[in-house]
Parts: structure tokens; C-alpha cells; sequence
């Protein structure tokens, strides 16, 4: 029994040991070509290769005075609907009227009432058509104000429409990063998908090698790794990062497996393209 013990805790010795992957290469994790959006005459380029930039950072201007005149013409239009909408004024007096209406109808049946024939047949039938009148002028009054307040959806749709393709002559940054090609210049005319600018992040890299299969074990997702750079005076520099991808896929040439760990580069010492060794913590 003390054999066997002695057997498993050298295996989960070994289990712990940190498996090497020689030769993985730094490459880039997000590389993006930031494209225009709408087809317009570039007014301004705002950045410059080798700048770093924050993610929503403005990098080129389209041309926009006219899409700047439609918004404000949309916001003055649902302003105009919006207050139609909440002008009450024809519901207010169509009941008004009704009320005055039926008053007058009341008295003259009132009066009838006690005095017969008094108001005529001509007259109270008059009467009765007002009251009609004005019943269905609260009806159209507040169909109106209804309509208004469609319309006034309809207007907000547009303004947001409108602002929405103000926003898309603003070409901004997708993430944060560095401009490392500016493709077009101030007066050039672009068209929807044609690349302004590309921005690469540096602040976390992806470290790719090749695992032998016995090593390749799908668990070791999530597990820490070094990744270590001989420095030009021999000294190692090392780089923190976790394992995010091992392929489920076995080289059939090498029975090797490709396997890839993002690494922190916050202080953007680390450089994509360049060459290292990754130890593998598992878990």
C-alpha cells in the first residue's frame, strides 16, 4: 500500500512540472483595418502612425455640413410635432361647445316642458344636430391629437436616423491601440469599406507554438504560462498570460497539437514577431 503511494505522488509530481513550448511565436491578438462608413470627402485625418489611441477615438472626419443640416431640421420637426401632440386646445373646446350645446338643448326641452310648443320642431331638431356636432368634433379632436402623436414618433425616427448617419462620418477607433498605417489623406474621397487607418492592440499579445500531443490535453485552457525572452545582455524577461486555445486538431505529420496563450503587455515592452519559449503551468 505505501508502494503505491509512494507511486501516485511521483506521477502528480510530474503532473505539476511545467511543460515547455519552444520556439512559439508573439503574434497580434486584435488587428483591425478601421473602414469608412459612408461614402464622403475626408475633411481631416486626426492621427498619425506610432500614436497610441483609446478605443472610440476619433481618427478621420468626413465631410458632414449637410448631414449636420438634416439633424437640425429633424430636431425642429419633432420639436413641431411634439407640441402638436401636446396641444390639447381643440379637445378642451370641442367639449366645451358639446357642454354649452347640450345645455341649450335641455333648456328648450325644459321649456317645452312646461310651456308646449314654445321652441319649435325646427328649432330643437337644430339643437340636436349641434349637440351631434360638437359629440363628433371631441372625436375628430382627439383623432387628430393621436395622429400627432404617431407623427411625432415618426419624427423622432428620422432625427435618430438622421443622427445616426451624422455619426457615420466620424471614423472612429475600434479599440485601443496603435495607428500603425494611415491609408488616406485630407480632400480624398472615400467610399463605404475602403480601409482610413489600421490600429493593432499591443496591450495584450497571443503566443502561439506547438504542444506534442501527449502534452495537448483540451483542460490545459485557463492554465498560467511565462513567457520568457532572452534580453541582448542574457538576462530573461518574462511576460505573464494564461492558456485560451488548444486545438482539438492532431498534426499528422508531427503528432503535434497548436496551441496559443494571450499574454499581458500593459507596459508594451513585448513585440509581436518576435520569437520565445512559453512554460506551461497545468493545472
Amino acid at each position: 500500500m505505501s508502494v503505491f503511494l509512494v507511486a501516485l505522488s511521483l506521477l502528480s509530481a510530474d503532473a505539476a512540472e511545467p511543460i515547455e513550448i519552444s520556439g512559439a511565436v508573439v503574434k497580434l491578438v486584435d488587428d483591425v483595418a478601421v473602414p469608412a462608413t459612408e461614402a464622403g470627402l475626408l475633411a481631416k485625418i486626426l492621427v498619425k502612425e506610432g500614436e497610441i489611441v483609446a478605443a472610440g477615438a476619433m481618427l478621420a472626419q468626413i465631410l458632414d455640413a449637410d448631414v449636420r443640416l438634416a439633424v437640425e431640421r429633424a430636431k425642429y420637426e419633432l420639436d413641431i410635432a411634439q407640441r402638436q401632440q401636446t396641444n390639447d386646445v381643440d379637445i378642451r373646446y370641442a367639449r366645451k361647445s358639446t357642454e354649452v350645446a347640450k345645455a341649450e338643448l335641455a333648456r328648450s326641452l325644459e321649456t317645452n316642458a312646461k310651456y308646449p310648443k314654445t321652441v319649435s320642431n325646427t328649432e330643437l331638431d337644430r339643437q340636436k344636430l349641434l349637440v351631434e356636432k360638437s359629440e363628433l368634433e371631441i372625436k375628430q379632436a382627439e383623432h387628430d391629437q393621436e395622429i400627432a402623436s404617431l407623427t411625432s414618433d415618426i419624427k423622432g425616427n428620422e432625427l435618430r436616423t438622421a443622427e445616426e448617419q451624422l455619426a457615420r462620418r466620424t471614423i472612429t477607433a475600434p479599440l485601443k491601440g496603435m495607428v500603425v498605417e494611415v491609408h488616406r489623406r485630407p480632400g480624398e474621397w472615400v467610399q463605404p469599406g475602403e480601409t482610413v487607418a489600421r490600429v493593432v492592440r499591443l496591450d495584450r499579445l497571443r503566443a502561439e507554438g506547438f504542444l506534442a500531443v501527449k502534452h495537448a490535453r483540451l483542460d490545459l485552457v485557463g492554465s498560467k504560462v511565462k513567457l520568457v525572452i532572452p534580453d541582448a545582455e542574457g538576462k530573461d524577461r518574462e511576460f505573464a498570460g494564461v492558456i485560451v486555445f488548444v486545438s482539438p486538431e492532431i498534426d499528422p505529420l508531427n503528432s503535434q497539437v497548436r496551441v496559443w496563450a494571450e499574454i499581458d503587455n500593459s507596459d508594451l515592452k513585448l513585440r509581436p514577431g518576435v520569437q520565445a519559449n512559453l512554460l506551461v503551468q497545468p493545472r
